[in-house]
């Protein structure tokens, strides 16, 4: 008798940031760019990718937004690093972005563990 186990993994990466308004809250100030591919996998190896999607998240609201594969090469273009995030905004709005030192998910004081690749923080 045979089994095979099937199934699919999650991937997320950060990208980015790009400096927008937000059509939810808004506001106008940073956005995280994020990547989530989903992989195919059999006896838990991933074999191959069959969904990629990129979100841009509103740090003010955390509202959550799917990027339409048009507008990719807008954010694409846009897309900045911490860096260089830095030298453009106000070292005071900043301050209030927090990251991951494992994954560079988007953390905030509160936190104790990251939400994206569960590392303890405190």
């Amino acid at each position: 008798m045979w089994f095979f186990l099937f199934g699919n993994k999650g991937y997320y990466d950060h990208l980015g940031y790009i400096v927008t308004k937000c059509p939810e809250c808004r506001a106008s100030g940073v956005f995280s760019v994020e990547q989530e591919r989903k992989k195919f996998t059999v006896y838990f190896v991933p074999t191959f990718q069959y969904s990629k999607k990129q979100f841009i998240v509103c740090t003010n609201c955390h509202q959550r937004f799917e990027v339409a594969d048009k507008l990719r090469p807008e954010i694409a273009r846009r897309l900045m690093s911490q860096k260089e995030l830095s030298s453009v905004m106000p070292q005071k709005k900043l301050a209030s972005i927090l990251h991951c030192p494992s994954c560079q998910g988007e953390l905030t004081e509160k936190m104790t563990y990251c939400p994206q690749c569960g590392r303890k923080l405190k």
